[in-house]
């Protein structure tokens, strides 16, 4: 689901990209919605990582 930060109006310390690049453990881009949703947030520069441009320690 795109933006749903956006939809559900928080802002995201960390997201799934801060993650696959080691910068922060799993539990950090967990984040809490309401009605006891959790969500990861998205971000953008995916396609560096998938081509292999960026190393992803964490995969």
């Amino acid at each position: 689901m795109g933006n749903v930060n956006i939809l559900i109006g928080k802002n995201a310390q960390y997201n799934l990209k801060d993650y696959l690049v080691g910068k922060v453990p799993l539990s950090d881009v967990i984040l809490d919605g309401p009605n006891n949703l959790k969500y990861i947030s998205g971000g953008s520069g995916y396609l560096l990582l998938f081509n292999g441009r960026q190393p992803c320690s964490n995969l």
